[in-house]
C-alpha cells in the first residue's frame, strides 16, 4: 500500500456496526429506545401455545389411566390403585413435558426435568388420594362421620393443590409472586373434573366393551383438558405479563 493510500484511509471516519442484541425501535419524536430483550412472544400467542400443548399433553397422557381403569374395573381395590397410580405417573409426565414445552420461549432457563418430575409425582399422588376410598372400602364405614368429613376435606384440598404446588417449586425460581399458581391450578382442575364428570359419567354403562369405555374416557379427557388449559393459560399469561416476559396481545409469537 502506498503512502498516499494510507493517508487517505486514515482520514476516512470508521463506521461502527451495531450489535444485533442492541436492536432499537423508533419512538416518539424520532428518539430510539431499546427493546426489552426478555419479550419474545405476545400474550395471545402464548395463550394459544399453552392451551394447545396442555390439551394435547393431557389428552395423550390420560389415555393411559383411561385404559388402565377399564382393564382393572373388576380387580381388587389395592391392585387397581397401584396400577392407576402408575398410570397417573405417565399422565403427569406427558402433561408436565407439554407444559414445559409451552413455556420454552419465555422461560428458557426452566429446568424441564424437575418440572416434569414434579408434575408426574403430583398427578400420581392425586390418583392415590382419589383412589383411597375404593381401596379402603368398608373400613371407612367404621370411622366417625366427623373424621370422614374432615378427612375428605383435607384429601380434597391436597388433591387440588398437588399439581400447582409441585410446579410452583420450580416456577418460583423464574417468576416473582408465583404462589398464586397453586390457586389457579386448583380452580382449573376443579372445573376440569366437573366437566369430565358431566360428560363421561352419564355415558359409562355396565357391559360396555373396552374400546367404548376408553373412547368415552378420552372424550371426557378432551373436555377436561381444554377446560384446565384455558383456565391455567389465563393464569400463566397474567403471571408472565406481570414479570414483563410477554408483550401486548398483538405482538408476534
Amino acid at each position: 500500500m502506498t503512502e498516499r493510500a494510507m493517508t487517505e484511509r486514515a482520514r476516512t471516519p470508521s463506521r461502527s456496526v451495531p450489535h444485533p442484541a442492541a436492536s432499537r425501535t423508533a419512538g416518539a419524536g424520532g428518539i430510539s429506545e431499546p427493546e426489552d430483550p426478555r419479550v419474545t412472544i405476545g400474550r395471545s400467542a402464548l395463550l394459544w401455545r399453552w392451551v394447545t400443548w396442555t390439551t394435547v399433553g393431557e389428552v395423550l397422557g390420560f389415555t393411559v389411566p383411561a385404559l388402565a381403569g377399564a382393564l382393572t374395573a373388576s380387580w381388587a381395590g389395592q391392585w387397581a390403585v397401584l396400577v392407576l397410580v402408575g398410570a397417573g405417573t405417565v399422565e403427569g409426565t406427558a402433561l408436565g413435558w407439554a407444559q414445559a414445552r409451552a413455556l420454552l420461549p419465555v422461560l428458557p432457563a426452566l429446568r424441564t426435568r424437575r418440572f416434569v418430575l414434579g408434575t408426574a409425582v403430583a398427578v400420581a399422588f392425586a390418583y392415590l388420594l382419589g383412589m383411597l376410598p375404593s381401596a379402603l372400602g368398608e373400613r371407612l364405614t367404621e370411622l366417625p362421620v366427623t373424621v370422614l368429613v374432615l378427612g375428605g376435606l383435607v384429601a380434597g384440598l391436597l388433591l387440588l393443590a398437588s399439581i400447582g404446588t409441585a410446579q410452583w417449586l420450580e416456577l418460583r425460581h423464574h417468576l416473582p409472586r408465583s404462589g398464586s399458581w397453586v390457586v389457579v391450578t386448583g380452580c382449573a382442575w376443579t372445573l376440569g373434573l366437573v366437566a369430565f364428570s358431566a360428560v363421561a359419567m352419564p355415558l359409562w354403562q355396565e357391559g360396555q366393551s373396552l374400546p367404548v369405555l376408553v373412547a368415552i374416557g378420552v372424550l371426557g379427557a378432551v373436555v377436561m383438558a381444554s377446560t384446565v388449559a384455558l383456565v391455567t393459560g389465563a393464569g400463566m399469561v397474567r403471571l408472565l405479563t406481570g414479570a414483563g416476559l410477554v408483550g401486548s396481545a398483538t405482538e408476534g409469537g
